[in-house]
């Protein structure tokens, strides 16, 4: 009876299987299969019928051979194995939905949902997350709590099947534990929610050519102090119109694996358009050590930065420790050849520089010579008309004066080779757009940048910029609004979407810290220990206060449970006289229907106090005055017949 009204009029345990089928469709990346799911859900309700029992042996090897199935086929289809076993699992709660389950089987399919929420969970990232979150805190103890109510023939009202705040507030509690202990795993469908992202980080850099606006597209964000120019890629080919980067550029020179990380700064960078980097690690200063989450390992190459041998596949962080300042190298003889060559300049373009760096200067002042003219007569242009390929660095410096940050690097580098001073054009991004609540930096297309770097003895590659200050360059200020989603944005992806090893060490280290830091203050000071004991005493004072002063309407539900077991307990000890004895594996309603059967004189009066009992104790309903008489009365009765 109770179950067939359970399965007509929806409870929890059905929105806790609707809960689980969505997040099952959610792991799919796809809305349509969310929808589809939810579909199928309102059609098994819909199609119910009255229970039919199938022989269990069949059942389980039915259940065995459809996961065996699914799990065979995740490597086929490219997904994680449990997102795979999970989608059998589908047809498996459609079923029980269909044809009425009992209770034994409701409980193995709450079960199965919570499974499938654990395993959405893992695909979820964005507000659709702290929706499965409350969904979940709500409907599991609901749930469990109707499930304990039908074993003893109680109809439970919803009011009272909702958890109340120490049960979520535990549930959440063991939630958190699990989150810390167990970091999310990507499931190998996960996609940026940036889609695809065609093309890449531009590989060479035309002087002649024009450069518009980079666009708006978010590619990373990074968290740090003091951050300056994030090098993606050096060129070291010149041949007086445009550079490219040479193969050996790409050539490993290191790995970045060092434990020395005195005076090292950290930095964290969060990936979002991995199309866009293609194999490249945007990083500062001379890298000492990197962290990610990515399965390749890292190297550092001669052009100084940080990239992947194989392209990234999805977005990722990682961190590094670096230490800002010049790239502290010596340059072998093929080196210094490759990167002091450059073609012949025009007559104009050796008096132009003549007139820059004169007589006498060393490399350096020289190069700071011709930074200074650059930015003190030049102008930063986007869009600047288009150059001829055959004399732009002499229409450029004698005619045109002014364009993108291209021209200015390339030029500058140019101009520092016929100085036979070692110089290369380095591509990366010049971050601008610094999040006031967060402190990282956002970092889009149109952060985009090309710089010099200059090599000199004793003190390595130098980074040089020659590019004036234009309206890109100074430090954006972004609305409030803007500013504090951003913030949010960060921290839900930084420290919740992307938590993982690294930030479970960080995590235990600072919790261990924090804790000898607190014993340290409390044991090791008198006021500590003082401390200590005034609070312990109060918080006993106040509990012994709030028990013997309870607040109007505190700990009604408390009380009928109270009083549930003490006329229940009663009647239980009274019975025990007559040698009836219930079993700790009997339920109300079991020992009653044992007591039927041993044709027990005082049936109704026994059937009135267990009844009573069960829709007091889980269904938490009120008891009348009369009804209290009643029970009163039944006991009474019992009482007499046992004496």
């Amino acid at each position: 009876m109770t179950d067939e009204r359970t399965s007509r009029d929806r409870c929890s345990w059905h929105y806790l299987v609707l809960l689980g089928l969505l997040c099952q469709g959610f792991a799919c990346q796809q809305w349509l299969m969310a929808l589809v799911f939810g579909g199928l859900w309102w059609w098994a309700i819909r199609a119910s019928r009255p229970v039919t029992r199938v022989p269990e042996p069949v059942e389980a090897v039915l259940l065995t051979v459809c996961l065996w199935v699914a799990y065979q086929l995740a490597p086929r289809v490219g997904i994680v194995w449990f997102a795979s076993v999970s989608n059998a699992l589908v047809l498996y709660q459609l079923l029980r939905l269909a044809e009425r389950a009992g209770r034994r089987k409701r409980y193995f399919s709450a079960a199965v949902a919570v499974t499938q929420i654990a395993v959405g969970a893992q695909a979820v990232f964005d507000y659709r997350f702290a929706l499965i979150l409350i969904g979940a805190l709500a409907l599991l103890p609901a749930t469990l709590r109707e499930l304990e109510a039908s074993r003893h023939g109680v109809v439970i009202r919803p009011r009272a099947a909702l958890p109340r705040w120490r049960e979520a507030a535990l549930l959440f509690f063991f939630m958190g534990a699990f989150f810390v202990l167990f970091p999310r795993t990507h499931v190998s469908t996960y996609r940026s929610r940036l889609g695809m992202v065609h093309g890449g980080q531009q590989r060479e850099i035309d002087m002649g050519e024009s450069a518009d606006d980079e666009g708006d597209l978010m590619v990373f964000r990074i968290e740090g102090e003091d951050i300056g120019y994030l090098r993606c890629l050096a060129l070291d080919v010149f041949d007086g119109s445009t550079w490219r980067a040479s193969p050996k550029m790409y050539r490993e020179v290191g790995r970045p694996h060092s434990n020395e990380r005195d005076r090292a700064v950290h930095r964290q960078v969060k990936v979002l358009a991995h199309k866009v980097l293609r194999t490249a690690l945007p990083v500062d200063g001379a890298v000492l050590d990197m962290r990610g989450d990515y399965t390749q390992w890292p190297i550092l190459a001669e052009h100084g930065g940080a990239m992947m041998p194989l392209p990234l596949r999805r977005p990722s962080t990682y961190y590094y420790w670096t230490r800002p300042g010049p790239l502290v190298c010596s340059l072998s003889p093929d080196q210094r050849r490759r990167y002091t060559a450059v073609p012949e300049v025009s007559a104009g373009v050796r008096q132009w520089t003549m007139s820059t760096v004169g007589e006498g200067l060393g490399p350096r002042e020289q190069a700071e010579r011709l930074v200074q003219r650059f930015r003190t007569e030049f102008t930063y242009q986007l869009g600047a008309p288009v150059l001829r390929s055959d004399t732009a660095l002499e229409e450029f410096l004698l005619v045109r004066k002014e364009g993108h940050c291209g021209r200015y690097a390339s030029a500058l580098s140019a101009l520092l080779r016929t100085r036979n001073i070692p110089a290369r054009v380095v591509l990366g991004y010049l971050p601008s757009e610094e999040n006031a609540f967060g402190g990282f930096y956002n970092v889009r297309t149109r952060h985009a940048h090309a710089w010099s770097e200059a090599w000199f003895e004793d003190e390595g590659w130098v980074t040089l910029d020659a590019t004036p200050v234009g309206e890109s360059i100074p430090r954006e200020r972004r609305r409030l609004s803007l500013t504090l989603y951003e913030w949010v944005e960060f921290v839900w992806y930084s420290k919740i979407v992307e938590f993982g090893f690294a930030e479970q060490i960080r995590l235990a280290g600072g919790i261990t810290h924090t804790m000898q830091a607190a014993l340290t203050t409390v044991l090791g000071t008198r006021a500590g220990l003082v401390l200590a004991v005034v609070l312990v005493g109060a918080l006993t004072v106040v509990r012994k206060l709030r028990d013997r002063y309870p607040r109007k309407g505190a700990g009604t539900s408390r009380q009928r449970a109270a009083f549930a077991r003490n006329f229940y307990g009663r009647f239980l000890r009274l019975l025990r006289r007559e040698h009836h004895v219930k079993r700790a594996s009997q339920t109300p309603l079991e020992f009653l229907s044992g007591l039927r059967g041993a044709e027990y004189p005082r049936g109704e009066d026994a059937e009135v106090v267990t009844r009573q009992f069960c829709r007091v104790r889980y269904a938490e309903s009120p008891l009348s005055d009369v009804e209290e008489a009643e029970i009163g009365a039944a006991l009474d009765r019992i009482r007499r017949r046992s004496e």
